[in-house]
């Protein structure tokens, strides 16, 4: 068992060192506010609020996501907060099901839209672009599951983004393909894909992150190999670090939900996060 051993102060009362250190910390941050500018105070309270709202992600290593935060916002007050969203598979009101394909504006859109309208708020002067995933219309598996040729799946694509424009048209809101918005997107990713599985530091992460994956990789191929499975777990988290990578260097927001993934965004890249706490796979 270890002591903490008290001392007297100059003035001979009897001091914690735990209090001591508490203390200075608190004078310091106290210092700090006050040195602050008129500007920097204003950010700083404006990148409070966006993180009292935001999941864990964005909460965790809170140092690092509010200075990523403070420094975008430092160099553009009206940001644009770019969100990624899935097709509109079939859901059961909580998570995908992919028992189907459809249309219509997905689930994650509603659930990115409510989470929106608690952030624009706070950031009035910004722009919100959706990034519908078109190109998961390529992914083999993703068509046999859902019952769609590719053909079939861009079609419904093209439904879901004429959808989900309207939904958002009164919010000031936009929304395009991904593949539109970023144009080396694809390529990016195969790439990518090849610098994580090629880097045996990362293979533990890999590992885990397939591991959490295996129930929803069986629902969408039941014959899938453990290889192929970290295969797909490796080019969908290029996907991530793709769209991380393009926002830091565009200076834009990146608005996601809850994914195994989004630690990559701190891994491999700078981005800027807004953590929407919703789970849907």
């Amino acid at each position: 068992m270890y002591f903490v051993r008290k001392f007297s102060s100059p003035l001979g009362e009897e001091v914690d060192p735990v209090d001591l250190v508490k203390n200075n910390q608190e004078k310091r941050s106290v210092t700090r506010k006050k040195n602050l500018t008129t500007k920097e105070r204003e950010i700083e309270e404006l990148v409070d609020r966006l993180v009292s709202i935001c999941g864990v992600q964005s909460k965790t290593n809170t140092k690092t996501m509010k200075y990523r935060l403070g420094e975008l916002l430092k160099l553009k007050s009206n940001p644009t907060i770019v969100v990624p969203v899935c097709p509109d598979y079939g859901h059961d009101g909580k998570k995908y099901t992919f028992n189907g394909l459809f249309g219509g504006v997905s689930l994650l859109t509603q659930k990115h839209i409510e989470f929106l309208d608690n952030v624009t708020p706070i950031l009035p002067k910004s722009a919100v672009i959706f990034l519908l995933a078109d190109h998961e219309a390529d992914d083999p598996d993703l068509c046999r599951v859902v019952e769609k040729t590719r053909e079939e799946f861009a079609d419904l694509m093209l439904s879901s983004l004429f959808e989900t424009r309207k939904e958002i048209l009164s919010r000031g809101w936009f929304a395009t393909f991904m593949t539109a918005f970023i144009p080396h997107l694809i390529s990016d990713e195969e790439s990518i894909t090849k610098e994580i599985l090629n880097d045996s530091s990362l293979g533990g992460w890999l590992r885990d992150d397939t591991e959490s994956r295996r129930d929803m990789y069986r629902r969408i191929n039941g014959g899938i190999s453990f290889t192929e499975m970290t295969r797909r777990t490796a080019h969908t988290t290029a996907q991530y670090v793709a769209l991380g990578r393009f926002a830091t260097e565009a200076r834009y927001l990146v608005c996601n939900h809850t994914t195994t993934n989004l630690a990559w965004y701190k891994r491999k890249t700078n981005v800027a996060l807004l953590h929407n706490d919703v789970r849907v796979y």
